[in-house]
């Protein structure tokens, strides 16, 4: 169901709107707070947002400014309510930032016909969006996200002093995987790869498939003990599961290669990467299954 925020300083024009569209589906939110836009979306969580703005003068085009440039709705719906005497009016509102315009007096069933529109036009955003950074087999982030936040991520624990981990980590032996039990089933193993990792990890890391069966973690605020622990557990995690489908029964193992700022003294996201995969390779040379996050 859409949350959809109301934000007039109008309480008569709040209660038209939400009166004259009171049958339809959704989740309304009101709020009289214009000049605070941060705060309004905030606490709300919209999906669209509907601004109320009687004058499009020069107030009402800074206003509408202010809500289209907020960096929380830059990507929301929004569509502005208000008295549009001639066409000059509402081209101003659309170069300021609306994504539409309803005219007064209020019409709810045009009103509504254009929240579906801008709803469902969000949707598809919404889904290419996701499709351009989620890998469509496992359902983590892929390798272009990836590489984008960490060079992201890896700037800000530089700027702020905090510990910043990065692992990189494979399935053992998965071409046995794939010649002797089939590439279905190997998809499978990494779909479960992926579904067992995620529930050893937290909130604020983030799991993404490197490319064929590795795949990376960025993991924030996290020094050498950290490492070890999260590396260990995803290690104990992966060995103890059983991977079952359409009769075939298996287990598998995974290595690990881990590299830390400031600990390893990189100064790119780069070299943090090439650090974390020698020690893939280590854990590999070294016997498979565990991990290496020094030497």
């Amino acid at each position: 169901m859409a949350k959809i925020l109301v934000a007039a300083k109008d309480l008569s024009l709040q209660e038209k709107i939400v009166k004259g569209l009171a049958q339809e589906e959704c989740v309304w939110n009101v709020t009289d707070q214009v000049n605070q836009p941060q705060i309004a979306i905030n606490e709300s969580s919209p999906d669209l947002i509907l601004l109320g703005n009687q004058s499009v003068g020069v107030r009402g085009i800074k206003r509408i400014k202010e809500w289209a440039n907020e960096p929380l709705s830059r990507d929301l719906p929004l569509i502005v309510v208000g008295s549009f005497k001639q066409d000059y009016d509402w081209i101003r509102a659309l170069n300021a930032g609306a994504t539409d315009y309803v005219n007064l007096p209020l019409n709810p069933e045009a009103l509504w016909a254009k929240i579906k529109n801008q709803l469902r036009l969000k949707g598809r955003q919404d889904q290419l969006q996701t499709q351009a950074i989620i890998d469509e087999l496992t359902g983590v982030y892929n390798r272009r996200y990836l590489d984008n936040q960490l060079s992201l991520k890896f700037a800000e624990a530089k700027r702020y002093g905090y510990p910043f981990a990065f692992l990189i980590f494979d399935i053992d032996h998965f071409k046995k995987v794939n010649d002797q039990l089939g590439h279905p089933f190997g998809d499978f193993v990494l779909q479960e790869m992926a579904r067992i990792v995620q529930g050893e990890i937290r909130q604020e890391d983030t799991i993404a498939r490197y490319g064929g069966e590795e795949f990376a973690l960025m993991a924030p605020y996290t020094a050498l003990t950290g490492v070890r622990l999260l590396g260990e557990r995803i290690g104990q995690a992966v060995e103890a599961a059983r991977f079952s489908k359409d009769g075939i029964d298996t287990r598998i193992t995974v290595s690990l290669g881990a590299a830390m700022h400031p600990l390893d003294q990189v100064e790119t996201p780069a070299q943090l990467v090439k650090q974390a995969d020698l020690r893939l390779y280590k854990a590999k040379e070294e016997g498979r299954n565990r991990l290496v996050y020094t030497g």
